[in-house]
């Protein structure tokens, strides 16, 4: 991004900076301090994924991006078509960290959350979404509907998560960790380096 975009970019990372609608923006959604005197929005300028620097803060991984692309893609709509801007929807604040580590080809681990756990069909489980989607990719309907299915699954999985089991290890309570980063001045450190 150049010219008058450039200031939608994040100096350390070179991240677009998003704003809870995932619409690029000067304002670094990551702190207060060093906020430009002219906050401007573009309205018709969208990021997802690896490349933008939501408040969420969220891992770069296919499973984050699952949490709010939706959302985005709606606010895509919604700008192109001419809708009202109030009928948009807000990146959730919190997602759930989902990372499947393949130790060789036989052994692994899956991080949901805070909750660890080894699991030895996690390259299996890998080498098949690769294969899948790759397949999908190539026109295949059958690994489509698969893909559509795992993906509703994935979905449902997160509800639960997100919903009222607090006793799940993996239950998503990362405003109550935001609030401990704050009380041992993790939050001000960061602000700090901004300054």
């Amino acid at each position: 991004m150049t010219g008058d975009l450039k200031e939608c970019v994040e100096k350390n990372t070179g991240q677009i900076m998003v704003n809870e609608f995932g619409q690029a923006t000067n304002m670094h959604p990551l702190t207060k301090v060093n906020q430009p005197s002219s906050p401007k929005v573009q309205n018709n300028i969208f990021s997802i994924g690896d490349v933008c620097l939501s408040h969420a803060n969220e891992a770069k991984t296919i499973p984050s991006m699952y949490q709010y692309c939706y959302q985005v893609i709606w606010n895509v709509y919604t700008a192109a078509t001419g809708g009202d801007p109030a009928h948009m929807q807000k990146i959730p604040a919190m997602m759930h960290v989902v990372q499947m580590l393949p130790c060789g080809d036989s052994k692994g681990l899956m991080s949901f959350n805070k909750m660890l756990k080894r699991d030895d069909t996690i390259p299996k489980q890998k080498d098949q979404m690769r294969d899948g989607y790759m397949a999908e990719h190539h026109g295949d309907k059958k690994a489509a509907a698969a893909n559509a299915k795992n993906g509703k699954d994935f979905a449902g999985f997160m509800g639960i998560a997100n919903g009222c089991c607090y006793c799940l290890p993996m239950h998503i309570s990362k405003s109550k960790e935001y609030r401990e980063l704050e009380k041992k001045g993790v939050i001000a450190k960061f602000d700090a380096a901004y300054r």
